[in-house]
């Protein structure tokens, strides 16, 4: 009986050279890269819109509470808001305003405006993400752009009432819209804006920049 081999033989041409191997590895290692950026881009956006959807939410909140809450004496004439500046970037406040700016309009007629002054917030400051900052604030379809603002609401409307002394300018009472840019520390080319008009109305967009 003749016994054969079961041994087989392949051909040397079958095998990976070692240039194939590392041409393959770098491709793999190219699509994870940019698998891994694109997917931190994209953590980045909604984290950034949630943020900003948080800080609009606030300021319902801030409108709701007003409206609603009784003041020290019985009374329901007290203004609470929001404050807002570029030299705190990572915070807002909550305030009860404890003294009104008074100002005269294009008309004269005088209107009182709550502006936020140290010692008038409630509780600790609203902290943003790290990741996140507030990088400008701009009024009146962003014609000026300010460095600090109070959003304030009064019973019984829900109308936003707006106040800054770096719009000194042009006249606090002519504040008729604020928008808040909230953007990406390390830098991205997109940002989420709340804004926030005169009668109340709240709302997020993205930009582009």
């Amino acid at each position: 009986m003749v016994w054969r081999s079961s041994t087989t033989y392949f051909s040397k041409n079958a095998a990976f050279s070692i240039l194939e191997v590392l041409v393959t590895a770098a491709i793999i290692g190219i699509i994870t890269a940019v698998i891994v950026l694109n997917y931190s881009s994209f953590n980045n956006a909604v984290l950034l819109k949630s943020q900003a959807y948080e800080i609009a939410l606030d300021i319902r909140e801030a409108q709701q509470f007003a409206v609603s809450v009784r003041g020290a004496g019985g009374e329901f004439r007290e203004d609470y808001g929001l404050y807002f500046s570029t030299s705190e970037p990572g915070q807002y406040r909550l305030f009860r305003d404890q003294g009104t700016i008074e100002k005269r309009d294009d008309t004269g007629r005088l209107i009182s405006l709550a502006y936020y002054d140290d010692g008038e917030e409630i509780g600790p400051p609203y902290f943003i993400d790290s990741r996140f900052a507030i990088s400008s604030i701009c009024v009146n379809d962003c014609a000026h752009v300010v460095d600090d603002l109070s959003i304030s609401f009064r019973r019984p409307d829900f109308d936003a009432h707006f106040a800054s002394v770096s719009a000194d300018g042009y006249g606090i009472a002519d504040i008729i819209d604020a928008e808040i840019v909230l953007t990406n520390v390390v830098g991205t080319n997109i940002t989420k804006s709340i804004t926030i008009n005169a009668v109340g109305k709240v709302s997020v967009t993205e930009t582009t920049q």
